[in-house]
């Protein structure tokens, strides 16, 4: 057997048996749970959680994020009532009355046509 034969052949006999000896760290050690309701897109909203995305896009002259704010939708001169009917990963529904109190409330209106002949 030359020098550089059984130089080979230690280092293939090292490497079998390091891996012999390291296969048991191999084995899992159990499973890790989380809760997933940590990683609901509300939750990320609510606690400001940076995800990569979003610091992707962002322009770099981003000095402040707005602030979180759970009112849905807002009104311009009155708040509107808003009711989550269905919400998954992928989309939201919403229930929305956005109902205001009528300014010509006590005048009587009347409808008229581009001739001119009223109704």
């Amino acid at each position: 057997m030359h020098s550089t034969e059984w130089v080979l052949g230690s280092h293939r006999r090292a490497i079998v048996v390091l891996v012999l000896v390291n296969i048991a760290h191999t084995q899992p050690k159990g499973i890790q749970t989380y809760d997933e309701a940590y990683y609901s897109s509300d939750l990320i909203a609510q606690e400001g959680i940076n995800t990569t995305t979003r610091e992707e896009y962002e322009p770099r002259t981003v000095y402040h994020r707005p602030v979180f704010d759970s009112v849905l939708l807002k009104g311009v001169r009155s708040s509107p009532e808003v009711t989550q009917l269905a919400a998954n990963s992928t989309s939201q529904s919403f229930k929305v009355n956005a109902s205001a109190p009528r300014a010509d409330a006590g005048f009587s209106l009347r409808l008229s046509r581009m001739d001119g002949a009223g109704r």
